[in-house]
């Protein structure tokens, strides 16, 4: 890029139309590698722009650039009154080193704003550094409780349950309700079958303050292997496990297996949420032995939600009989234009299969 088309686009940056300098910034973006140019944008950022539209720019910018001289003059910016300091982090983030990331976890100890720790945690725990990682679970039996909460959820933000063991062990020592909630958190993000295991024990035998959190930990599970072993004990669960773990099956894209198992069998519970969530998971798993019982569903809702879940799985199963049962059952929608909407949809998916060119 010639030079003076370089110059005038930093002038764009703060002389610029505001809506535009985002392009500006994109556009810069594009010179990888390019340390000059990094460095005048690092010492515009420095003079504090007014601009939220100019500041946004000249991070984006840099975090493509990927030039990682300019580090060190990201990484002492944090914690010296900068707006949007937030953002800083999040471009270290994308140009950062193993280094660099280890810079920032020495962040952590150190008074923050809200959003500034929050960036960081995100970085390094989606970074999944073996090195922060390691240094992250070497300091959890040794950090005060409010310091451990923040480490928990590095962890968590990682997904990866090869941390579900350290993670665990918190729980058999830690008594602060803080602590126990952001460890039973993790194992949810984590997904892996021992962590859902113990997330059981605890909803079968923790505190009333560990079951709601281990519920809540389950909802998130988004493993396929995970979600049915956890339906595979469905006999031994209450209402409010079978809840969760149906939940945990409207994660996934396509449920199958003993899930959808399940499902079947709990759309005709007396639970509304039992049935709402398998409504979900029957639809998704395109399943066509589950048309009997969405359509079972539409005509036995107790609210137009519920009755809309039903139709959305029937237009997911996307199969001819699902649609022609799905209109047969149209009778029960009191709302006319509504109606009218649903069996629009129903007719879109016959008409595919009739061969009518689609829109």
């Amino acid at each position: 890029l010639p030079r003076s088309t370089r110059d005038e686009l930093l002038e764009m940056l703060t002389d610029g139309d505001e809506p535009w300098r985002r392009l500006v910034g994109e556009a810069l973006g594009q010179l990888r590698g390019d340390e000059e140019t990094a460095g005048l944008l690092v010492k515009m950022f420095q003079e504090r722009p007014e601009s939220r539209f100019t500041r946004s720019a000249i991070l984006n910018a840099l975090g493509s650039m990927q030039v990682k001289s300019i580090l060190p003059d990201l990484v002492g910016m944090i914690g010296e009154g900068y707006d949007d300091e937030e953002w800083i982090v999040g471009a270290i983030g994308r140009i950062s080193d193993s280094a660099t990331r280890l810079e920032l976890y020495e962040q952590l100890s150190k008074p923050l704003r809200p959003k500034t720790r929050s960036e960081i945690i995100r970085v390094l725990g989606q970074s999944k550094d073996p090195a922060v990682m390691g240094r992250v679970k070497g300091a959890l039996q040794e950090s005060s409780k409010e310091q451990r909460v923040i480490l928990l959820d590095v962890l968590a933000r990682s997904r990866d349950p090869s941390h579900s063991e350290a993670v665990r062990a918190v729980l058999d020592y830690a008594t602060d309700p803080q602590v126990r909630k952001q460890a039973i958190r993790a194992l949810g993000q984590f997904g892996d079958a021992e962590s859902a295991a113990r997330l059981v024990q605890l909803i079968d035998g923790g505190s009333r303050q560990d079951r709601t959190a281990a519920l809540s930990a389950i909802r998130n599970v988004r493993r396929m292997e995970t979600v049915n072993s956890l339906a595979e004990k469905w006999d031994d669960l209450g209402d409010q496990a079978r809840i969760a773990v149906l939940g945990s099956g409207t994660n996934l894209s396509r449920p199958l297996g003993p899930i959808v198992e399940v499902a079947g069998e709990a759309i005709r519970s007396t639970d509304r949420k039992l049935r709402t969530a398998s409504a979900v998971v029957l639809g998704r798993s395109r399943d066509p032995k589950a048309i009997d019982s969405l359509v079972w569903l539409m005509r036995n809702a107790e609210s137009g939600s519920e009755r809309s879940v039903a139709i959305t799985g029937l237009l997911s199963i996307g199969t001819k009989e699902a649609a022609e049962e799905g209109l047969r059952a149209l009778d029960v929608v009191p709302n006319a234009r509504q109606r009218e909407s649903y069996e629009r949809q129903f007719n879109k998916v016959l008409d595919k299969f009739a061969g009518v060119p689609q829109r």
